[in-house]
């Protein structure tokens, strides 16, 4: 239950800045910080977002992050085991290009998640 609630977190946050990279453009061109740049921790969080939010290959619609995002969420809503998760990712990979970023099992996707700061807080529901 408690994974559901971050992994909930996650995909809004997510789907709030899914293209961070044309929202950053947008802010420095509009001039709303004149002669101001982030500070260390912000430009270190833009950056993070901003490698997670690359696609997983050329010509891709989907990102890093938004894989990892859905295959969390995807483990937590039909409550699916990881062994099954890293199975479906296995088959995903034998027939993806090469030359991608996906992740290739659940540790990936939850240590692609969890470099974003966000944190799991169990909640006793009993």
């Amino acid at each position: 239950m408690q994974f559901q609630l971050v992994t909930a977190v996650a995909y809004d946050a997510y789907m709030q800045v899914a293209d961070i990279t044309t929202h950053y453009e947008n802010v420095e061109n509009q001039g709303m910080h004149e002669g101001e740049s982030p500070n260390s921790e912000a430009q270190k969080f833009y950056d993070m977002l901003a490698s997670a939010n690359e696609s997983i290959f050329a010509r891709a619609v989907e990102s890093l992050l938004s894989i990892a995002i859905r295959l969390l969420a995807n483990r937590t809503n039909w409550y699916t085991t990881q062994k099954a998760l890293d199975d479906f990712m296995q088959l995903v990979l034998n027939i993806a290009l090469r030359e991608n970023s996906i992740p290739k099992n659940y540790y990936e996707a939850k240590k692609i998640v969890s470099t974003l700061g966000l944190k799991s807080v169990k909640i006793d529901c009993g």
